[in-house]
């Protein structure tokens, strides 16, 4: 499970990320059904997600940068890794990085 994700668009670590997947939240993974669009639990922005998002933009404005909040969307995903048996369905924020 990991709460910040960055992603190169070409793999290449060595160049400059273009997204990062700021996971909000954790729900177990009990079906397909989870992922259908009439679901909604894990599918709808809460409070607690914007007020994560809110927090990460005040980090990073404490670190003498910026980050606009509108470069974040937010959905989700079904999260599974190999290094454990968990699965879980992941709320998370999709930012947009810009050079």
């Amino acid at each position: 499970m990991y709460l910040l994700q960055v992603h190169f668009k070409s793999n290449n670590p060595n160049e400059s990320p273009d997204r990062l997947f700021f996971a909000t939240r954790y729900v177990d993974y009990k079906g397909p059904r989870q992922l259908q669009a009439d679901h909604l639990k894990i599918q709808t922005e809460s409070p607690e997600d914007s007020a994560k998002l809110t927090a990460f933009v005040q980090l990073v404005s404490e670190c003498s940068a910026t980050f606009d909040p509108a470069a974040a969307s937010f959905s989700f995903m079904q999260d599974i890794h190999s290094y454990c048996d968990d699965r879980l369905v992941c709320s998370y924020l999709d930012c947009q990085l810009t050079s």
